[in-house]
């Protein structure tokens, strides 16, 4: 779950936000008494870490940066932010220059989750620097979580999809994590998507939801023929909606490839045809196991393929396809893998 960074400030005592104020430097580095000078950059960075205040409410970030070494923390920071290690900086411009080097990274997209919170990689990098630097490595905050009850979150509510096989990834997408999609009105913010009352990295639109599974959690996931309760749950108020189950059904008998062997990607093809519409016609090919890399090959052109559920669909066009009778495969264009379906003359 991602903590919007409102909710984020409002943990920080200090005032840490990236992208608008680092308020841990600012009035904290010195006595009133003191003027303001310059100190090499070194010593400015280290101070500005046993400053920093609230760090330990973030959680540990010690998971994105392991194993951790110090000094090659420091130069990584001093790098990002623009000095040398002996420079002579005044804190504010210290400050100033920590700022512009955390909008830099929400500009280009350089975020990474440290617990609950979604931080600039350089935001980041500093807190858990700061951990060491006082002593909290091993401290971490955790907020009162209420009491799960179950109640109504949303209305109209849909979600899918509804089933894969063992070892296929659930609406897969492109970088590999399994997608699962709600389709639900009036969620209150911070509303996410949970699996086996688990919270799942989520997006919240008007009307629709999405959750990812990704790593170790989605090959577990899929591991094993079972059913996994999928809900909707509001962390602020504990309130949990059940929606259903999305469940892992026994993987088919592989398919034979054309050299005879067991294919590791594709299960065995319950049925092939050709339907003709108004806009063309379509080849459908019924099974259980297919890849998103899988593709349907009439000849040696390759057709526009799309893979659902229970089917594996190509377009094509009757006149642009070479005349006479044809070879129809389904290859995995990844892995090479390929299943003769039989022969088709267009």
């Amino acid at each position: 779950m991602i903590i919007k960074r409102r909710t984020l400030n409002g943990y920080l005592l200090s005032g840490f936000a990236g992208a608008t104020a680092l308020g841990f430097v600012a009035g904290r580095y010195s006595k009133d008494s003191e003027p303001v000078r310059a100190r090499p950059a070194l010593e400015t960075l280290q101070n500005a870490a046993r400053q920093a205040l609230g760090i330990h409410l973030i959680g540990l970030a010690t998971k994105n940066f392991d194993p951790f070494d110090l000094p090659a923390a420091e130069e990584k920071l001093l790098s990002t932010i623009g000095f040398s290690t002996t420079q002579l900086v005044q804190d504010v411009e210290f400050q100033e220059a920590l700022t512009m080097a955390v909008r830099r990274d929400y500009l280009s997209g350089d975020v990474v989750e440290v617990e609950k919170y979604l931080l600039s990689h350089t935001e980041a990098l500093f807190v858990r620097y700061a951990l060491e630097h006082q002593g909290l490595v091993d401290v971490a905050y955790e907020a009162p979580t209420p009491e799960v009850v179950d109640g109504h979150i949303a209305s109209d509510v849909r979600f899918g999809p509804g089933f894969t096989v063992v070892g296929r990834v659930f609406n897969e997408q492109p970088d590999g994590h399994g997608g699962i999609w709600v389709l639900a009105k009036n969620t209150p913010a911070g509303t996410v998507i949970t699996v086996n009352d688990r919270p799942i990295k989520t997006r919240r639109k008007p009307e629709v939801l999405t959750g990812a599974v990704y790593g170790e959690d989605l090959r577990a996931l899929i591991a094993k023929p079972a059913k996994h309760a999928i809900a909707l749950f509001v962390p602020d108020t504990g309130v949990r909606q059940e929606l259903g189950e999305i469940e892992i059904r026994p993987r088919p008998r592989a398919a034979t490839m054309e050299n005879g062997e067991p294919s590791t990607v594709f299960c065995e093809i319950d049925e092939w045809s050709v339907i003709s519409g108004d806009r063309g016609d379509k080849i459908v090919v019924k099974t259980l196991c297919g890849p998103r890399s899988s593709a349907v090959y009439l000849g040696e052109v390759a057709l526009t393929t799309r893979v659902t559920p229970r089917t594996i669909e190509a377009n094509f066009n009757r006149s642009i396809v070479d005349p006479g009778e044809q070879p129809l495969r389904l290859v995995d264009v990844h892995s090479g893998q390929a299943i003769l379906l039989g022969n088709l003359r267009p």
